[in-house]
This record gives C-alpha cells, sequence and structure tokens, in this order.
C-alpha cells in the first residue's frame, strides 16, 4: 500500500508542478512566500518526526509530503522573479524526475526510506542473477511480510514472482533445488528470540521462474 501512495502522491505532484509552469508569472510574491513558508513547516514536521521516530523501519510519510510538495512547488519558484537562492532550492525537488525516469522503484524506496537503493530491505542472493528481496517496506510489527524474486538484467531488474510468504521475517536463505530456468525451490530461515529461548523456523517454497503464458502446458512428474 505504502509504495502506491507514494508513486501516486509522486505523480500527481509532477502533474500540477508541470501545470503550474504557466501560471507563475502571474503569482505574487506575497503568495509565493505563504506557498514557501508552508513548505518550510512541512520541513520542521518532517526534522521532528526523525527525532520522534527513533530509528524506526515504518515509511516516513512526512519526508514524502516534503519532497512531493518541494516538487509542486517548484513549478512556480522556478520561473517567477523570486530570490535566485529560493529558485536553486526548489530546483533540486525537479531532480526527481529524472531519478523516476531511470529507476521508478528506487525512487520510490527513496521517498519511503529515505535511502536511494533498489531494494526496500535485505537481499538474499540465490543462484545466478536471481536473488530474494523485500516486496514492500518491512514495518518492524510485520511479522511475515511478502518477497518476490528479482532477476538481475544489465542495469534493470525485472520481477519474476511476487507474493512470496514465509515463516516469518527472513534470516538468511538456501535454495535446495532448481529445475533450470523454470522452477526453484528455497527455503527461507527466521529466528525470534526471547529473554528465555532463541529459535530458528524455517519454510520452504516452491516458485515458478517464468511467466505463465496462455496456452502453456505445465508438465508435473
Amino acid at each position: 500500500m505504502s509504495f502506491y501512495i507514494a508513486i501516486i502522491s509522486f505523480l500527481v505532484s509532477v502533474s500540477i508542478a508541470l501545470m503550474l509552469l504557466s501560471a507563475a508569472r502571474n503569482v505574487s510574491k506575497k503568495n509565493l512566500t505563504f506557498f514557501g513558508l508552508m513548505h518550510l513547516m512541512i520541513l520542521f514536521a518532517f526534522l521532528a518526526s526523525l527525532v520522534l521516530s527513533a530509528g524506526g523501519k515504518s515509511p516516513n510519510y512526512f519526508f514524502l509530503t516534503y519532497i512531493c510538495s518541494g516538487i509542486l512547488l517548484s513549478g512556480l519558484f522556478l520561473r517567477s522573479d523570486f530570490f535566485t537562492p529560493v529558485k536553486v532550492y526548489f530546483g533540486l525537488f525537479a531532480l526527481c524526475l529524472p531519478l523516476f525516469i531511470f529507476s521508478p522503484s528506487m525512487l520510490v524506496n527513496f521517498l519511503l526510506t529515505m535511502s536511494y537503493s533498489d531494494s526496500f530491505g535485505p537481499k538474499f542472493p540465490l543462484t545466478g542473477k536471481y536473488y530474494l528481496e523485500s516486496q514492500n517496506v518491512i514495518k518492524e510489527n510485520d511479522s511475515k511480510p511478502l518477497y518476490k524474486i528479482m532477476l538481475k538484467r544489465g542495469m534493470y531488474k525485472q520481477t519474476i514472482e511476487r507474493d512470496i510468504e514465509f515463516a516469518g521475517r527472513l534470516d538468511s536463505v538456501k535454495v535446495l533445488e532448481q529445475n533450470g530456468n523454470y522452477s526453484m525451490r528455497i527455503r527461507g530461515y527466521s529466528s525470534s528470540t526471547t529473554f528465555v529461548t532463541a529459535e530458528v523456523d524455517s519454510a520452504d517454497v516452491e516458485v515458478s521462474l517464468r511467466k505463465q503464458k496462455y496456452g502453456d502446458v505445465e508438465y508435473k512428474l
């Protein structure tokens, strides 16, 4: 859900910013100052959230709001006669657009976690160019997150299988069996530690390594 909130918020902000580019000349400096102060209040709310969150792993929607508001207002400030340093500041938000074109998933990860990487969590190498990663931002209270299998293709990556669930949050994985480029059986290990005991649980999952097309026949022994 967080992924869709971030991507929709970003696209709406970019769309409004492009429309406001034509109206920038008609906005007074008084109104621009008011909009800038509103954006500054969002910045302070984001900084306060960093202090109160104490390093939590949940999505930071204040940061998402801060970036999207900066993108939205960049359309007003870039073509206005406002102070140059302020125009440069809001111009930096416009750089999110080429970042989105380069890798939408990396930008969404940045909007939610403040980390510009291609993964929402730890990666687990499988075999060859296949690897397992978190399907979305893992929350601290999420006992059974979903995972997905990715295939690295040069600078890009392809999602092979989604909505993979193990016994809990993974610590490590092991490939038990691979049937060429058709399927793979994976064992995922997760641990839970209390004041009394430390337990390790595991679950085996078989996943398909290719998209099923209409008319394909699947043979099983």
